[in-house]
Parts: C-alpha cells; structure tokens; sequence
C-alpha cells in the first residue's frame, strides 16, 4: 500500500460548503457531499485516461459531473435516487439561454398570479381546479401549510404547462424552496414537525430568487470548453453501460456505514416534484441503496445474520463478530453496506481502462463502541479485486465523534 499523506485540508476544502458560492454546484445544496476543489485536485493529479470518461456510481447531486464538465472532461454519473439523478443532470445542463430561463420564469410567474388570485382558497379544491393533485406523501398538510402548499402546487403545474426548454432548471429551482417552505426538520433517520403558522412564507418570491441564481449563472458562468456528461438514474452495482463504454477513472463518495439515508431526506422532493408515483415508492427506493436504513430496510436487517461475501469476510476480520454481541441490526447493516460495496467492485474493475485511477471519499464510523474503520476495508477490498498502488489519504477530522475521519481510498487498475 502506497504511504498515506499527513496532511489534513479545512473543512471548506472537503465538505460542501466548498461549492455554495461556485456556479452551476449552488444549484442545489446537499449537506452529505464533498467540495469541487477535491474533483479539481484529483483531475490534476489523476487525469481520466484521454478520451474516456471519469465515473462517479455513487453520484449524488453531482458534484464530480459538473467539476469535470467545468474543466472538460467528459463523465459518466449513476444515482439510484431518481430525485438526485434529476438535480445532477439538470445542473450539469448549461445549454439554455439566461434570457429564455427569465421569460419562461415571468410566464410561470403569469400564469400563478391568475389560478392563485382567481381559483378556490382550499389547497385541494385548488389543485384539482387547475388538472393537478397534491403531493401523495401522508398527511401532507404537516409538511406545508395549505396556504404555502396551493403556492407550491401552482408553481409546479405552471411550469409542466409552459413545456418549454429550461423547465427542468424551473424545477430545480422549486425543488431548492422545499425546505425554506416547509414545516419539518429532518436529521439523518429523524422527522420533526414545527408550528410555522406565525412565518412569513413567501413561496413565489423564493422561488423567483432561486430561477434568478441559476440565471446568473447561466449568464456569466458558462466555460468556453464543456465536457460532455451522462447521468444515469441506475443502480451502481450493475453499471449497466453499452459493451463497448470504458471507464478513464473514478472519482466518487459512496454512502458512509453511518446509517445516513439519501432517500429519507428527500422525501418531500420526490414526492412534490413527482418523480415517484406511489406513497410506498420512497421505501422500495432505500431498499435497493447500498445501506438503505430507513422504515423496512431496518426490518429486514433485524432478521437473522446475513452472511459476509467472502472478501468482505476477509477484510473486516472480526468486526462483524464484535457487533453481532452489540446489536444484530449494526452488524446486519455494517455487513449488508460490505457486500455492497464489493458487488459494486466486482463490476467496475471489469470496465476500467488499463492505469484507471480510482478514488474513493470515505468516512469511518464508531458504532456501539466500536469502530469500523471504512478506509482500509475499501483499501483491502481495492487489493483483492486486482488494483494496485493503493493508498490512503486523510482529508480532514470530522466533527461527529472522537476518532472520526474522512480519507480517499485510491488505487489504479
């Protein structure tokens, strides 16, 4: 194994607070990811092999894509959540005109102002007198107030009704609002609802602020060479790609054995912009993740030992053992999140281009008491699928726990 740097980066450096004032990664912000600047290092240090692209399965609202797009480098991205497939592919779209995006905002702005001054004050009424419903998720009157709800609704069906190129970003836009509009906080696997009825909630007016920071972006950010980007909606431990697509790098950060759930926290998008159809779509989604922990994901890892893959078995030694005497779900799910991982594996080195270089961003986690230490599974899991050089550099100490860390897991193929 290649000797780890010493060296520690800020925060700001790591974390996504790197991207809240870059164009095109303020699009939308999502707390679990990394910063540009780690992509731009890795593109410098470890360029994709020329022609091919650099992959990101685990992508998340796709951060390494807009990087790589940014500096001309062709990518490939694969999110299983179809909400955050959708953020990704639409900030990695810069092709529509900042002048076109502000017209179809004032239309949308137009049509709003009339259904809302002139259509029934009851959110539902409302809804169906302008052909739309509101969001399936339970008791939707817990996540918005009726009045901020009808604001909600009618800005979503105004944009289905322009039709026009851009309403994805029109989109984006409204999925960036649901958390200032709403009436809930949400925590890794908590939910709590809070009185908002004495707030002043402007539903269209931050909407029109948030159309007119990807306006501004649109309009000034834009770089003369742009690589090409594909996200897929997928499964990263199928990595279904034509035969003949081979992958130049990676560059990515799966889901840490933190039980953390992508899916739980975006709930309310999926369910206000309709990208899932079914009350029990959410679940069915965190069921397919690489350590989904939410609702029947957690039944079903309380039930029985699942079994270790053998090189995972190998390269967690006796943590798994440790856990089984602390809690049979932890040890279910630390094993479940293995197995994961190395299908993933087991695919991927299958399309890597010959030198590939693979970075991985991954966290520890302590559990129970006892800690299992993410970076060198993934290193040993590296080595027993066949890459070399691998390494491991420390990023930054997290701010979660004693003895918690962040690394990239690196190696080439």
């Amino acid at each position: 194994m290649a000797p780890a740097p010493s060296s520690r980066r800020q925060s700001s450096s790591v974390t996504f607070k790197g991207g809240l004032d870059r164009p095109f990664h303020r699009w939308f912000r999502l707390t679990p990811s990394y910063s540009p600047e780690l992509v731009y290092d890795w593109l410098s240090e470890h360029p994709p092999t020329p022609g091919l692209p650099l992959l990101d399965p685990f992508l998340g609202a796709g951060t390494t894509c807009i990087s790589a797009a940014s500096r001309g480098v062709p990518s490939i991205g694969f999110e299983i959540n179809p909400f955050l497939a959708f953020v990704a592919r639409t900030s990695c779209d810069w092709s529509i005109p900042a002048p076109q995006l502000v017209a179809l905002r004032d239309d949308v702005l137009a049509m709003c102002s009339d259904w809302l001054a002139n259509g029934p004050q009851d959110t539902k009424a409302f809804a169906d007198s302008i052909g739309t419903r509101l969001p399936i998720i339970h008791n939707v009157f817990r996540w918005w107030r009726p009045d901020v709800l009808r604001e909600l609704v009618a800005i979503r069906h105004a944009i289905a009704a322009c039709g026009q190129d851009g309403d994805q970003h029109l989109r984006l836009a409204l999925a960036q609002i649901v958390y200032p509009t709403a009436s809930i906080t949400l925590g890794r696997l908590q939910l709590a609802f809070k009185d908002r009825s004495n707030d002043d909630i402007d539903a269209l007016g931050l909407w029109t602020d948030a159309v007119n920071l990807i306006a501004d972006d649109l309009e000034a950010g834009v770089p003369d060479s742009v690589g090409d980007t594909w996200v897929v909606n997928a499964d990263s431990r199928m990595l279904d790609l034509p035969t003949d697509t081979a992958i130049g790098g990676v560059f990515c950060s799966p889901p840490y054995p933190n039980r953390y759930s992508y899916v739980w926290n975006t709930r309310p998008h999926l369910y206000l912009l309709e990208l899932i159809d079914t009350p029990r779509a959410a679940t069915e989604i965190d069921l397919k993740t690489i350590g989904g922990t939410w609702g029947t994901a957690t039944t079903r890892l309380q039930k029985g030992e699942i079994d270790p893959l053998p090189r995972v078995s190998d390269a967690l030694g006796d943590v798994l053992n440790r856990l089984a005497t602390k809690s049979l779900l932890m040890r279910n799910y630390v094993c479940k999140y293995f197995n994961d991982l190395d299908a993933h594996l087991e695919v991927l080195v299958t399309r890597l281009a010959a030198n590939a270089a693979v970075g991985y961003v991954v966290g520890n986690t302590e559990t129970n008491g006892i800690m299992v230490d993410t970076q060198h599974v993934l290193a040993d899991l590296l080595d027993m699928h066949g890459l070399h050089d691998i390494g491991i550099e420390p990023l930054r100490t997290r701010n979660s726990g004693a003895g918690l860390i962040e690394a990239t897991v690196f190696g080439s193929a």
